[in-house]
């Protein structure tokens, strides 16, 4: 929280244009106000956020008209706090995980994006993605880290780009021995292929009309397409554990590890039931391909059988889910999709004011679990986490911009939340505690990963 004190604060609104003269809206009251104070509105009105700077500033007296001028600069004061606040995060990221199949990545990162429909009146700004949706809506790309419990990036775009564009984001952002963990929207062999190239490791779903090759038998440096079917014939015990090339032409054909893995007949069959719905409503059928791939788990990687076996790597990629928590937290704890009737100005301001506090919550929670961890051998939920850190926004609110001297009662606040936040005793394990059991294939040295 010591990065919110007034000074830079204040540096930054200056920098921005957002200060330029003496006034009576102090930046540090316009910045608290949308990070936490009115974090619990879930229809912003300029006339909230007038009473909230006025609440946070003792003796501050302002008008709407004169908050809602502010708004257009104040969003580059907003965009400027958060994009500082992400640096900080990156800089300060420390590996808090102790699952050993885990730490033998520097980063182990989960990609995903979420969609946030607005109103109709930013349609022109924020392109919505047509039909029964919203007229108008945007997209936040997330790189997570699984390691450290923090973001690595954060990135707001428009809804109708694919995902597989941001693809080179994330290359651009993945580094030697890291291992990127992405969902089918993000499925690109030609991007696989630069993070192999960066000595990284990738793994990902496989798409239903991927092509597969091996090496022609008779014709060196030339290939012969193989169905799926035929590869997982040679599948044992449920299980295939091999090599192929995927990939429609030459320049982008990737040489991976392929991986399936067969379900439960239950399992597999409500995912034949969902996808046969999915197609009646469009008026198609799925083919007989398409429901015996149905009844795998089918996943590409460039790790190896000594780093993740074939028996782990469904629980590993099941990490994935983490980014799901993540966004049900955002929306359902957070409420960052509840918006209101804002307009352009203010929406930069609320979004990345609720980002900001998402971030800061994040460090938050890897400090401390790293700490419970430690003292009592418990592991905190994040779901829970984010909700009691919500519900003491104001007591943490108190504490922004205090001396590092004066904190000791938010530190008292973050404890407490941290023990209401662990897990409830269930029967069914975590993904994370399932992982926890799994040993290395090998001896696991720190020189392993150096080379």
């Amino acid at each position: 929280m010591n990065f919110f004190c007034a000074k830079r604060i204040n540096e930054i609104a200056i920098n921005v244009g957002f200060t330029k003269r003496a006034g009576k809206l102090e930046a540090l009251t316009f910045v608290k106000a949308f990070v936490i104070g009115i974090l619990n509105k879930s229809d912003v009105t300029v006339k909230d956020i007038t009473t909230t700077c006025m609440d946070i500033q003792p003796g501050l007296k302002i008008t709407s008209s004169a908050i809602n001028q502010r708004l257009k600069m104040g969003g580059f004061l907003i965009k400027e706090v958060f994009r500082s606040s992400m640096e900080c995060a990156t800089k300060q990221a420390i590996s808090v995980e102790t699952v050993k199949i885990l730490k033998q990545f520097s980063s182990v990162f989960v990609c995903d994006a979420s969609t946030l429909s607005l109103p109709d009146k930013l349609a022109k700004s924020w392109k919505g993605l047509g039909g029964t949706n919203a007229k108008s809506a945007l997209k936040i790309q997330v790189m997570f880290n699984i390691l450290t419990k923090t973001y690595k990036k954060i990135d707001i775009v428009d809804a109708t780009e694919n995902d597989s564009k941001y693809m080179a984001e994330i290359v651009k952002q993945a580094k030697k021995n890291d291992l990127i963990i992405v969902d089918l929207g993000y499925f690109d062999t030609a991007k696989f292929k630069e993070l192999e190239a960066k000595c990284a490791y990738f793994l990902s779903r496989v798409k239903s009309n991927a092509l597969f090759y091996i090496d022609h038998v008779s014709k060196e440096g030339k290939f012969e397409k193989i169905s799926i079917l035929t590869l997982l014939k040679n599948s044992r015990n449920g299980v295939l554990d091999t090599y192929v090339y995927v990939g429609g032409t030459k320049t982008n054909r990737l040489l991976c590890r392929l991986v399936a893995v067969k379900l439960p007949e239950a399992i597999a069959n409500e995912r034949r039931r969902k996808t046969n719905e999915t197609a009646r409503k469009k008026g198609e059928t799925i083919s007989k391909l398409q429901s015996e791939v149905l009844g795998y788990n089918m996943l590409i990687t460039n790790t190896t059988e000594e780093m993740i076996s074939a028996e782990s790597i469904c629980d590993v990629y099941r990490i994935r889910w983490q980014i799901e928590l993540i966004f049900k937290s955002w929306k359902g704890i957070n409420g960052i999709d509840k918006l209101g009737n804002i307009n352009s100005d203010c929406l930069d301001c609320v979004i990345y004011g609720r980002l900001t506090m998402l971030v800061l919550t994040s460090n938050m929670f890897a400090m401390l679990y790293i700490s419970m961890y430690k003292k009592l051998n418990k592991r905190i939920s994040m779901l829970k986490f984010y909700k009691e850190i919500k519900n003491r926004n104001i007591k943490i609110l108190d504490t922004i911009g205090l001396k590092l001297s004066q904190i000791d009662n938010l530190m008292f606040i973050l404890e407490s939340v941290a023990k209401q936040s662990f897990y409830d005793k269930r029967s069914r394990k975590t993904t994370i505690e399932t992982l926890d059991e799994y040993e290395l294939p090998y001896e696991y040295t720190a020189s392993i990963v150096i080379q």
